[in-house]
Order: C-alpha cells, then structure tokens, then sequence
C-alpha cells in the first residue's frame, strides 16, 4: 500500500484494538499499528507501547513498551513523555 495510507493503518489499528464495528482482533491491531509505525505514523508507536505496557495481544513487556514510547517521543508524540519516564523509572528500580 501507499504511504498515504498510514492514518487508515492507524485508524484501523484503534478499530480492531477496541472492537468498533468489527471484531475485536488485539493482533490485527498490533499488526496495523506497526505497520503505521513503519510508515512514520507520530501515535502508532504509543499504541504499540500501550499494548506492550498492559499486555493486550502480547505477553507484557515493559522493557518493550519503553522502547516504543521512546519512539513515539522521538517523533513528538507528546502523551509519551509521561510513559517513559514513568516505565524506565520503574525497569531502572526493578533492575538495581
């Protein structure tokens, strides 16, 4: 597809994370929103973040969810900002 899709992958993304108006599918939703990532999206790396963080569709992993929100920062995604500092102060203590 062409790079002018990438708000659909974003926006398909939230469809299939929540269920609206299609079938909830967490892996479709992940599926999108790396794909929007890969395409320069600014908010689908939080999204994928938030997956990670919380476990939806994917194993948790907080060291990978950081990794995301630290894109998403990157590329001035703003809402990010809270997200690392709040998950690498938690990897950092768990990790002393």
């Amino acid at each position: 597809m062409n790079q002018d899709y990438t708000s659909a992958y974003y926006g398909m993304g939230l469809l299939y994370k929540d269920g609206l108006g299609v079938p909830k599918d967490p892996k479709e939703a992940m599926r999108l929103f790396r794909l929007a990532s890969n395409k320069g999206d600014r908010r689908a790396p939080y999204e994928v973040g938030l997956m990670y963080e919380k476990g939806v569709g994917v194993d948790v992993d907080k060291a990978e969810a950081l990794k995301w929100y630290r894109l998403a920062m990157r590329r001035e995604f703003f809402a990010a900002r809270e997200k690392v500092k709040a998950l690498g102060g938690e990897i950092a203590n768990n990790n002393s």
